[in-house]
């Protein structure tokens, strides 16, 4: 029995990823040690640039 995150497309669960890091950045306590924070970001740099492509791939088939 799959996963109900299987089914659904790789722009949708990057959608979930974003905000879920977004929201795990949000709720850092502030003696949080830089190296976690910078590694944070980087993830939620990474997936959103993952959605921007995704959507430039999907744009260019349907044009």
């Amino acid at each position: 029995m799959p996963y109900g995150s299987q089914r659904e497309c790789p722009i949708h669960r990057a959608h979930r990823a974003i905000e879920k890091a977004r929201v795990r950045r949000k709720a850092l306590s502030k003696y949080t040690r830089k190296p976690t924070r910078e590694r944070l970001l980087d993830k939620l740099i990474e997936r959103e640039v993952f959605v921007d492509e995704q959507i430039d791939k999907i744009a260019q088939m349907v044009f």
